[in-house]
């Protein structure tokens, strides 16, 4: 496989982590306010539970891009996935040799 192979791989396979990751934060995040919610009375209940819903999706969304970053990097570096990919992932610019002013 080509190294744009393997990134077009790579990207698929994140975009499916960064999924499952928002869904399982959301998802936890709505159980635990639902725990803390659920002994008010109904009318409340809805107004603070609606806010919440808010607040859990955005946390949601921000700490699932946050852990997804975190596990790129690892997975880049746990694998020497760097030179397998396109420069998208790697080391956008590489430093030139030095060159010796003694040879010059």
């Amino acid at each position: 496989m080509t190294k744009k192979g393997n990134s077009i791989l790579f990207i698929i396979c994140g975009t499916l982590l960064s999924i499952v990751l928002f869904l399982a934060i959301a998802f936890t995040l709505l159980v635990i306010s639902a725990f803390l919610f659920i002994k008010l009375p109904a009318e409340p209940m809805v107004n603070a539970f609606s806010i919440s819903l808010m607040v859990a999706i955005i946390a949601a969304l921000f700490l699932g891009m946050f852990l997804y970053q975190k596990i790129v990097q690892w997975a880049l570096v746990k694998f020497n996935l760097e030179d397998k990919l396109d420069p998208l992932f790697g080391k956008k610019y590489k430093k030139a040799p030095k060159k010796d002013s003694e040879n010059q």
